[in-house]
């Protein structure tokens, strides 16, 4: 059977196009190696599929075709874990730059002040804290390529961590002059959550809300337990800024990998954010309008027996 020549030609021109595809990402800089592997495995699987396609079509060989296919299948099913590893790899890359850029703060505040020996104690317990915090994401990535069980909860009360977070919040936002405030309500001690998760989200979301707004300005750090429908409770984080908004149509890709508004963005702090909240049994909603500010609320669901305050 000869393939007809319109679909010849459709299958052709789409491999070409995707070749092109390629070749622009090559030419317009090195981009990140796990969106160039999603690239190069797309790219490469569509110039072989239809190349089976015509060559099979026309052989009528199509237990052949099926026996390739299949190959192909159990390709992809290999290739899946490395593009896990490289989006945690360029997540891991994204958080750690977070935690030393409150490192870098801290140790410029050190060096061009006269802080009182109270102030110096609280600036040496954040970078404690960083440096905990990068040493645990990096025992992320091992987790995720020696498949061991990850630590799911520190046992702390959720507070304490939320204000372990404000604490290095205010270290990374203090460059342009801005503040944290603390909105915080009470919250049992039974509420635990992965505190990981918690400080990881709140950084990310926290430098988003510092690059979207002017010196000088506020962002809110908060929380609150909410019962939806009876006996369904949920506690609920957010991170509030007042500065240029997120129009609606990129508001839609906000959380789509390496897709960014920002000229030196990399389009990985929400993808990271939603990774995490969600491994943990979460959600993440994000609330915006142009010129009017952003919030960004993490929900979790709490057991019946927490008591709203």
């Amino acid at each position: 059977m000869k393939v007809n020549s319109t679909i010849k030609t459709i299958l052709r021109t789409a491999a070409v196009v995707l070749a092109v595809g390629l070749l622009r990402e090559l030419l317009s800089g090195v981009p990140e190696w796990p969106h160039l592997l999603s690239a190069m495995t797309l790219y490469s699987l569509a110039g072989l599929l239809a190349g089976i396609i015509i060559g099979h079509l026309e052989n009528r060989d199509t237990k052949q075709a099926e026996t390739v296919i299949h190959e192909l299948e159990e390709e992809l099913v290999r290739i899946e874990p490395i593009q896990q590893v490289g989006m945690m790899t360029a997540g891991l890359a994204h958080n750690l730059r977070n935690y030393l850029c409150v490192l870098e703060n801290s140790m410029n505040m050190l060096e061009k002040s006269q802080e009182t020996n109270q102030s110096i104690k609280r600036a040496l317990m954040v970078q404690s804290k960083c440096i905990d915090q990068a040493e645990r994401c990096i025992d992320r990535v091992m987790w995720l390529v020696k498949k061991e069980n990850h630590e799911k909860s520190s046992g702390r009360p959720l507070l304490e961590i939320l204000h372990d977070a404000a604490d290095l919040a205010e270290l990374l936002v203090k460059p342009k002059q801005m503040t944290i405030v603390r909105d915080f309500t009470s919250i049992p001690d039974s509420v635990r959550l992965n505190d990981i998760s918690i400080m990881q989200s709140i950084i990310n979301l926290v430098k988003n809300a510092a690059e979207a707004s002017k010196n000088g300005s506020a962002i809110v750090i908060g929380n609150k337990i909410v019962e939806n429908i009876p006996g369904e409770k949920e506690v609920r984080i957010f991170v509030k800024d007042y500065g240029c908004g997120i129009d609606d149509t990129v508001l839609s890709e906000m959380f789509e990998p390496f897709k960014t508004t920002k000229n030196n963005g990399h389009g990985i702090g929400l993808v990271t954010v939603k990774k995490l909240v969600e491994e943990d049994g979460g959600r993440v909603k994000i609330k915006s309008a142009p010129n009017k500010g952003t919030e960004v609320i993490l929900s979790y669901p709490l057991s019946e027996q927490v008591t709203i305050q």
